[in-house]
């Protein structure tokens, strides 16, 4: 059985603004994106998975049409969590 599941920066703390823009503090969600991986690695190895935890830089989207927003692109870091139990990954 594997598990893979991605924590992206843009994913804590991103909020629309009611003027129709947003605020985001990039360091602070990449810190709260990276202890929620850690935190969930931490519980699956307790569980007897074995993991594995990476990160890369990602270009992310929000807005754009039909959601009332403009479309932005924000540079990011998302850490990644793969876990496997009674298997092995390729």
């Amino acid at each position: 059985m594997m598990k893979q599941v991605s924590y992206s920066g843009a994913e804590f703390g991103f909020k629309w603004t009611d003027d129709g823009w947003y605020q985001w503090d990039q360091e602070v969600g990449e810190r709260a994106a990276r202890k929620e991986r850690d935190m969930d690695a931490r519980r699956l190895r307790s569980d007897g998975w074995t993991v594995r935890c990476s990160s890369l830089a990602s270009l992310i989207t929000r807005g754009g049409i039909g959601t009332g927003h403009p479309e932005i692109q924000l540079w990011t870091k998302t850490y990644v969590l793969i876990a496997t139990r009674g298997g092995r990954t390729a």
